[in-house]
């Protein structure tokens, strides 16, 4: 979902939703992210880009140049609320006519996300992806540049001292998304000018709202610092194909969207949202530089449950450890248990050896409050911001293997 894809990938372009006049195009931010989706590996390698090259495209171009003044009030004339219907619409086509499941939003209103206020635009997106059974994958947003927060440190008083003086770097909307996916940014390794893995100067931070981890997941982004011959040290195409490099967690999200899609494509049958999610979630591993203890509660709202691994990686495992996904309904006042009977071989003396793990991704109902609207307003044109240099959202939580329903019915995922 973005301003339109360039010929350099049209190769790869299974079909289009495209509503923009070629003068109110952009190509420039969704041919990058495409072109990582489609030859992120070849260009990078892949310890930044982990899956195979090669990517079905649907271009949903509805995304006017933000540039151009009054771009988007001449396609979407109630604003944001025209923007969103017609997203949902292009959503449905894409899943009807090609089964599509995983989509890509790097685009964010300039509107902080708070805990406790869940958006308008936010509840939208949810919507479309409930009724498409689809997951949308959001970038956390950008700070501005005066803003940025220092290269992170080395040393982890540093790292907390640095972070405690940073300003305006909260998530922007639709990041807190209660249905989906959003995503931060790690710096790329091999850089020189950046600690590999950490989280980069720009990427927005948590919390979300208070029912959730946010963001959910992170990916590398390319650096905030640009190196003397690597730059920001993550490549992509511009729309004529000239390889060129870029930051933002606009960039993060198709990457974590790409494992997304290759898992729907090795499971055979569809798998619900929750599972999907679980999955990634589930084998996510927090970076390096952010392990140590000190840092715990920060890192969740810099990298959420961490990077995921490639989907090949998440569907084997090792020789030594299992998966188990147990996904259904609850309804109101019914309570699931599961039985598990530890291996005999880690099994001594009445006590057992070994590490287990437990991810819950649930979809309870949930209940939008009418808001009250706020005094005065942004120009359409300006309403969202595209990342040009470049929560869980699902309720998610690693707890005891027992859920009971709330009022209505929930669906679930246990990854264990």
């Amino acid at each position: 979902m973005d301003g339109g894809i360039g010929d350099a990938l049209s190769g790869w372009i299974i079909d289009r939703w495209d509503i923009l006049a070629d003068e109110d195009m952009d190509l420039n931010h969704g041919t990058f992210i495409g072109g990582l989706a489609v030859a992120g590996r070849a260009l990078n390698g892949p310890e930044t880009c982990p899956e195979p090259d090669g990517a079905e495209l649907v271009d949903l171009a509805i995304f006017p140049d933000q540039r151009k003044p009054g771009a988007f009030s001449s396609y979407y004339s109630c604003g944001l609320t025209d923007f969103f219907e017609e997203l949902g619409t292009a959503v449905a086509d894409a899943r009807a006519r090609h089964g599509v499941r995983v989509f890509n939003m790097s685009l964010n209103i300039l509107q902080p996300a708070v805990p406790d206020r869940y958006s308008t635009h936010a509840a939208r997106l949810d919507q479309i992806a409930e009724e498409n059974n689809a997951v949308v994958f959001v970038s956390a947003g950008n700070t501005d540049p005066q803003d940025f927060r220092p290269e992170w440190p080395g040393d982890t008083a540093t790292a907390l001292s640095n972070l405690a003086l940073a300003r305006n770097d909260g998530l922007l909307t639709p990041a807190e998304s209660a249905r989906n996916v959003a995503v931060g940014a790690v710096n790329p390794p091999g850089h020189g000018g950046c600690l590999p893995f950490a989280p980069t100067r720009f990427s927005r931070r948590g919390p979300g709202l208070r029912s959730g981890v946010k963001p959910d997941l992170a990916h590398v982004g390319g650096s905030g610092s640009q190196h003397a011959s690597l730059g920001h040290g993550l490549f992509s195409v511009l729309p004529d194909g000239t390889v060129v490099d870029g930051c933002g967690t606009s960039y993060a999200s198709p990457l974590v969207a790409k494992t997304a899609a290759k898992l729907v494509h090795e499971i055979e049958g569809e798998v619900s949202r929750e599972m999907l999610i679980g999955l990634l979630v589930h084998n996510a591993e927090t970076p390096e530089p952010l392990r140590p203890k000190e840092l715990g509660p920060v890192a969740r709202h810099l990298v959420g449950f961490g990077l995921p691994p490639s989907a090949d990686r998440i569907l084997e495992t090792g020789d030594h450890s299992i998966t188990l996904v147990f996904a259904s309904r609850i309804q109101e006042g019914q309570q699931i248990n599961f039985r598990f009977s530890w291996p005999p071989s880690l099994v001594a003396g009445g006590k057992c050896r070994g590490y287990a793990k437990l991810t819950l991704v649930s979809t309870p109902p949930l209940v939008v409050q009418p808001q009250r609207k706020l005094a005065g307003s942004m120009k359409p044109q300006c309403s969202i911001l595209l990342e040009p240099t470049g929560g869980f959202g699902p309720s998610s939580t690693r707890r005891a293997a027992s859920a009971r329903g709330a009022k209505g019915a929930s669906r679930y995922a246990f990854c264990a």
